[in-house]
């Protein structure tokens, strides 16, 4: 439950930047990606790594895909797809 609050916060806080400046700060990438590195550590160290890997490259594949459109398109920031890849990490 606790993943979800947090996961919940961190997504409105970057909405709300992302409407306002059409921006997200970099701070916030940096704060979110740390949070994701420390929860897939947590995991690493309660579940088996081999079960584990598999889960979290499907979760990344959303975002990687977001950051290669946004390149070839140019229409999708590159904040919205580190966005995603960190939100997949956390799920």
């Amino acid at each position: 439950m606790w993943k979800w609050a947090g996961l919940s916060c961190y997504l409105i806080i970057l909405s709300i930047h992302d409407i306002r400046t059409r921006k997200i700060p970099a701070v916030w990438l940096v704060i979110g990606g740390v949070a994701a590195l420390a929860y897939l550590i947590y995991l690493c160290l309660c579940q088996s790594v081999s079960e584990l890997w598999p889960e979290i490259l499907k979760s990344w594949g959303p975002g990687v895909l977001m950051l290669t459109a946004g390149r070839v398109s140019g229409k999708i920031g590159t904040g919205d797809g580190c966005v995603l890849l960190v939100a997949g990490s956390i799920v």
